[in-house]
């Protein structure tokens, strides 16, 4: 059912399928629920200051644990 490239990309990045499709929904619902704040902060630059960074912040945190994971394999 899944494509190789499907497959390696599972096997990359050390994920099931139910594990990435959970993973890949969180954040894709965590930029949903930044849209609208970005679009309100573009408006009163002084409501939101940091919200979008800091969820970006994190998530590029979390991605270089990842990779540290990865490497040390």
């Amino acid at each position: 059912m899944f494509s190789k490239a499907c497959k390696a990309h599972l096997e990359d990045v050390g994920l099931g399928r139910t594990a990435h499709l959970i993973r890949a929904w969180k954040i894709g619902f965590g930029f949903l629920f930044l849209f609208p704040i970005m679009i309100i902060h573009g408006l009163a630059p002084g409501w939101f200051t940091n919200t979008a960074t800091d969820y970006m912040g994190k998530l590029m945190n979390i991605k270089k644990e990842e990779e540290k994971k990865r490497n040390k394999k």
